[in-house]
C-alpha cells in the first residue's frame, strides 16, 4: 500500500487530539456534566444564563470566569459530582505521542526522523550522521524530480533514440568524493604493482572493466610501437587498364596471397602467446607443488583442495586472461590491418578510414569471444588432467606427474596452433572488410600451398563464393587457407579438388585450440 495509507490512521489520531485541544481552550460550551444536589436545576440554569450574558457584555469570549452560585437556604447541604464527556486517555503524554507520530511518518514515507523534525535530544546528531544524511538527500527532493524527468524524456518518446537528456549539475562535494575514490584506487593498484601482485597490464584491464579507461585509451596504452604500429594506407586508385587486366593481375598474385606476411605474423603471435602461457604455467606449478608463500609445505588435505580449486581460482584465471588478451589483441588488430592494406596495394579501391574503424570494432568484440573459447578449453584440459592423475593412483611420481601432464596446455605446440589458426582468422576478416569496402562481390577459396591440406578444406578449393557467403577460413585448427578476390567469376565456378570429402571423426567437426 502507498505511503499515505500507511500513515493515514496516525494522522487522523493526531488531528483529533489537536481539534480536542483547540476546542478545549477556545470553545465556550461545556465538556463536563456537574451533578449538584440541594439546589434546583432551574436555579442553576438561570444563574448560568445570567452569568454568560454578563461575561459576554464584559468582552470575555474565549475565557469565561467560573460561576459562583450561593443558596438561600443556609441549612441545605450541597453535593457536587463531575462527569467528563470528553477527555484525553489516561497517562497521556503529549511529547511522547508527538515523537511516535514523527517516527511513524518517517517509517511510512521511508525517510529519516530529521527530515520531519529535529532529533528529540535537541542536537543534530554526530558529524558522521549528518554527512550520511546529506549523501542520502541527493536522491530526494529536487534530485528525485530531475531523475523522474530524465526518465520521462528518454524513455517515453520525447527525445530521439540517438539523443539522451541529462541534467548537468555542479556538485562539488560529489566531485570531491569521486576524486578521493579514484585516488584511493590508484594508490591501491600502485601498491599491487610495486609488490608484484599484479602487472601494469592487469591494472589497465581492471580500469577498463571499471570504466576508468575507455577502450581507445586501453588499446593505445597496450599497443607497443614495435608490435602494433598502425598500418596507414591511403585510398588507392584502381589499376589502369580494362577489367580483364585487373582480373589477370589478381589471378597472377592470389596463389601466394600474403603467404610471407602471414607466416611472419604467426611467428610474432606465437612468441607473445608462448610467453603468456609459460607465465601462467609457472603460476599453476607453484600452486600444485604444495608451497605456501613463505616456502612452507602444504598439508596433504590442503594440497588436494588447492589442486581441485585450480579450475575455479578466479585470481588465477583473471591474471591468465589479462596476459593472453594483452598479448594477442594487438596482433589481431595489426594482422587485420595488414591484410586490408595488402588488398589496397593490389589496386582495390579500399576506404582505409572505414576499414580502420571496422577492424577496431572487430578486435574489441572478437578478442572477448576468443578468450571465452580459450578459457573453456583450458579449464576442460585442466579438469581432465587432474581427473586422470587422480584416477590412475596420483601417478608414479606424484605431483611431478601432474605438472608434466599439464605442460601441453601451456607449451609451444599449443601456442603455435593458436597462432596459425587465429592469424588465418584475423587476416581473413581484414580481407573481407577491405573487399566489402572496395565493392568486390565474389571470392575464390584457396587451400594452403603446402602438403598439410586436410580433407575438410580440399572440397572447397577453387570454388567461387559470394563475399559474405560460404565457408570462411579457418575451417579447422592449423588452417592456412585463404579466400582471394575473384573478378568476373560467377558464383559456383571453379574446379574443386579431387580429394575425398572428410569422413568419420573429421566430418563436420571443428577442433578446439
Amino acid at each position: 500500500i502507498c505511503a499515505l495509507s500507511r500513515v493515514l490512521r496516525f494522522a487522523q489520531l493526531m488531528r483529533d487530539i489537536t481539534v480536542y485541544k483547540r476546542e478545549k481552550v477556545s470553545g465556550n460550551h461545556s465538556k463536563q456534566i456537574h451533578i449538584v444536589s440541594g439546589i434546583r436545576t432551574g436555579e442553576i440554569e438561570d444563574a448560568m444564563k445570567t452569568h454568560n450574558e454578563e461575561q459576554m457584555a464584559q468582552g470575555f469570549i474565549r475565557y469565561i470566569k467560573p460561576l459562583i452560585f450561593g443558596t438561600l437556604d443556609p441549612t441545605a447541604q450541597v453535593k457536587h459530582e463531575v462527569i467528563d464527556l470528553a477527555s484525553l486517555p489516561d497517562g497521556f503524554d503529549e511529547e511522547v505521542t508527538m515523537k511516535w507520530y514523527i517516527s511513524l511518518l518517517a517509517m511510512g514515507f521511508g525517510a529519516d526522523y530529521q527530515d520531519f523534525a529535529p532529533l528529540p535530544g535537541g542536537g543534530l546528531g554526530s558529524s558522521q550522521q549528518s554527512q550520511i544524511l546529506h549523501q542520502k538527500s541527493r536522491g530526494k527532493g529536487p534530485a528525485l524530480f530531475m531523475k523522474m524527468l530524465e526518465h520521462a524524456f528518454n524513455f517515453y518518446g520525447i527525445m530521439p533514440r540517438n539523443v539522451t537528456f541529462k541534467y548537468d549539475e555542479q556538485d562539488t562535494a560529489s566531485d570531491m568524493e569521486q576524486a578521493m575514490l579514484r585516488k584511493t584506487r590508484a594508490e591501491t593498484r600502485n601498491l599491487y604493482v610495486m609488490n608484484g601482485t599484479l602487472t601494469a597490464e592487469a591494472v589497465r584491464q581492471q580500469m577498463l572493466d571499471d570504466g576508468e579507461l575507455t577502450q581507445e585509451e586501453f588499446d593505445r596504452l597496450n599497443i607497443a610501437p614495435d608490435v602494433t604500429e598502425d598500418v596507414t594506407v591511403t585510398d588507392a586508385e584502381p589499376a589502369e587498364g580494362s577489367d580483364q587486366n585487373v582480373n589477370d593481375d589478381l589471378k597472377a598474385r592470389k596463389a601466394e596471397f600474403m603467404d610471407e606476411e602471414r607466416r611472419e605474423a604467426e611467428a610474432a603471435l606465437e612468441k607473445a602467446l608462448l610467453k603468456a602461457l609459460a607465465e601462467t604455467y609457472e603460476d599453476i606449478k607453484k600452486k600444485v607443488q604444495g608451497k605456501k608463500e613463505g616456502g612452507e609445505e602444504l598439508m596433504p588435505a590442503a594440497l588436494a583442495a588447492s589442486i581441485a580449486n585450480l579450475i575455479n581460482d578466479e585470481a588465477l584465471w583473471s591474471e591468465f586472461r589479462v596476459r593472453v588478451v594483452s598479448s594477442a589483441q594487438p596482433y589481431f588488430r595489426k594482422g587485420a590491418l595488414e591484410a586490408a592494406a595488402y588488398n589496397a596495394s593490389m589496386g582495390l579501391a579500399v576506404d582505409m578510414d572505414l576499414v580502420n574503424q571496422a577492424v577496431l570494432d572487430f578486435t574489441r568484440t572478437y578478442t572477448n569471444t576468443w578468450w571465452e573459447g580459450l578459457a573453456e578449453t583450458t579449464r576442460e584440459g585442466l579438469r581432465k588432467s587432474i581427473a586422470t592423475w587422480q584416477e590412475t593412483g596420483l601417478g608414479k611420481r606424484g605431483i611431478p606427474d601432474l605438472i608434466d601432464s599439464l605442460e601441453p596446455l601451456f607449451g609451444e605446440a599449443r601456442a603455435k596452433r593458436i597462432a596459425v589458426t587465429e592469424t588465418t582468422r584475423v587476416f581473413d576478416e581484414g580481407n573481407r572488410l577491405a573487399r566489402e569496402s572496395a565493392g568486390i562481390e565474389n571470392e575464390e577459396f584457396q587451400t594452403a600451398a603446402d602438403d598439410s591440406v586436410c580433407p575438410i578444406c580440399s572440397p572447397h578449393n577453387g570454388k567461387i563464393y559470394k563475399l559474405n557467403e560460404g565457408p570462411r577460413p579457418p575451417l579447422h585448427i592449423n588452417c592456412r587457407c585463404v579466400r582471394s578476390p575473384a573478378a568476373n567469376q560467377p558464383v559456383g565456378a571453379g574446379v574443386p579438388s579431387k580429394r575425398p570429402a572428410p569422413t568419420g571423426a573429421l566430418a563436420g567437426v571443428r577442433q578446439k585450440e
